[in-house]
């Protein structure tokens, strides 16, 4: 591994010739950016302007010209092998842009947490009957009138209201079953009512039920809650 310093002229390139495949930048002094070009055999590599510290690179070179645009002092690895920096507390480090700060439950970033002084009384709430807590109050459920619903053996509308919030359905007829569910309801649904059963629905009430019956001319009533 070799590590350098350079003392670097404003707009002078500084050419140091040097073969390896890591190029890593320990610092660039006051300059705010030193251009760095790779050279291969002779030839001179693109231009990579404004490196900073901490800058890394990974190829093959014979030589590095450096070009800054102030008077400043250079610190550079320039070997074959692998170079990493480890920071301690303390070092400052130039991020150019924005940087996004992620906190999660995997990755959370610590704080700190500073003391305080209370400006303003402590408040406490009781809600008993010499200090009510005023609440606003909701509407009351309104219970909607009975409807009854001609059932024959072809698939019928049996309730379609989406503001409702429960339904009842019971099958009046004294030998006939219903089956309740979709427009395509046959009497294979699971949703079976035999004679002067009642079915509650409260999750899927709002929904457009559907109703067949195994014998011509039966009756479905309904009952919904809004």
């Amino acid at each position: 591994m070799a590590y350098y310093i350079l003392n670097l002229k404003a707009n002078k390139p500084y050419p140091q010739t040097a073969i390896g495949r890591v190029l890593l930048i320990d610092s660039i002094g006051v300059s705010p950016g030193v251009d760095v070009t790779l050279v291969v055999n002779d030839a001179e590599q693109r231009v990579i302007p404004g490196r900073r510290g901490g800058f890394k690179y990974v190829a093959g070179y014979t030589g590095v010209i450096f070009t800054s645009p102030v008077d400043c002092v250079l610190r550079v690895f320039l070997t074959m092998n692998e170079v990493d920096l480890g920071y301690v507390d303390g070092v400052q480090v130039e991020v150019t842009g924005n940087v996004g700060i992620t906190n999660t439950a995997l990755n959370p970033v610590p704080v700190d947490v500073m003391g305080a002084t209370m400006t303003a009384t402590d408040v406490g709430i009781n809600n008993d009957n010499a200090n009510a807590v005023p609440v606003q109050r909701q509407a009351l459920s309104v219970i909607g009138a009975e409807v009854s619903v001609a059932v024959g053996v072809a698939a019928v509308s049996a309730s379609n209201d989406a503001t409702l919030k429960r339904i009842w359905f019971r099958n009046t007829n004294a030998v006939a079953q219903i089956a309740l569910g979709a427009s395509g309801v046959t009497m294979d649904s699971p949703i079976i009512l035999g004679p002067g059963d009642i079915y509650f629905e409260e999750d899927g009430a709002g929904a457009h039920w559907y109703a067949i019956s195994d014998t011509a001319g039966s009756t479905l009533v309904t009952l919904g809650m809004k």
